[in-house]
């Protein structure tokens, strides 16, 4: 996944921030879910990109607030990437002998 201004500025990714933290994640697509609490807001404090387009909603599963943070659930941009990377192989001429 590209870097964006609040990665390059932090080094560390907000995904591999809340997973050092041992913070339990969730996911629709590319969307990361994380519970609310001191240490995600921490995290995400550090985050300034990132903050700004989160949202929070109410799980219905369980009542409790999480973030939600669009494009931010790098596993899977990575699985994008793998399979971008076969196709191209694929498509790429075999080299001649």
């Amino acid at each position: 996944m590209g870097n964006t201004d609040a990665q390059t500025d932090n080094k560390v990714s907000l995904y591999a921030e809340l997973k050092a933290a041992g913070l339990e994640m969730q996911n629709h697509e590319s969307d990361l879910y994380v519970l609310v609490s001191e240490t995600s807001t921490a995290i995400l404090q550090k985050h300034p990109l990132e903050k700004k387009n989160s949202s929070r909603f109410i799980s219905k599963a369980d009542g409790l607030y999480y973030y939600d943070v669009p494009f931010a659930y790098e596993p899977f941009w990575d699985k994008k990437q793998k399979i971008a990377d076969s196709v191209n192989e694929r498509k790429s001429p075999s080299p001649k002998p």
